[in-house]
């Protein structure tokens, strides 16, 4: 590979003001940033980031989100939520994982949902992070 090969370069995403795409070594396909109508997405592929730029149903009405929030309690708005599942069914989406990943992996399946959201109130900021296990 060049080292051209390895930089962002722009790239047209239907719905994105702007947005780059960024080689992912070993992988089939490109890494890609994209920025509109007050949404920031990163995503693995140009379909991807269409998608997520315009998506079919929102994040919010997903179970996982519903759930996490859940885990939050009614006074909180989550601003951050991870699935553990997701990141481990990514990484093995690329194939062999380094041997890294694999000594983690049984502590990483342990855990389902990792969230953080907050509140404000009179001028106090709340917040709070909540971890559910499997």
């Amino acid at each position: 590979m060049s080292t051209h090969d390895a930089c962002s370069r722009p790239v047209k995403i239907e719905g994105a003001e702007s947005a780059v795409e960024i080689p992912a070594p070993g992988a089939p396909q490109k890494l890609v940033l994209a920025r509109g109508e007050g949404k920031m997405v990163a995503a693995y592929s140009v379909s991807a980031a269409e998608d997520a730029l315009a998506p079919d149903a929102k994040l919010g009405d997903a179970a996982t989100f519903k759930a996490a929030e859940e885990q939050l309690g009614d006074d909180m708005n989550a601003s951050f939520v991870l699935s553990m599942p997701a990141i481990i069914q990514l990484v093995d989406a690329f194939g062999e994982a380094d041997a890294d990943f694999e000594e983690a992996r049984p502590y990483l399946e342990a855990f389902e949902t990792v969230v953080t959201g907050g509140s404000t109130d009179d001028g106090t900021v709340r917040s709070r992070t909540a971890v559910t296990l499997k």
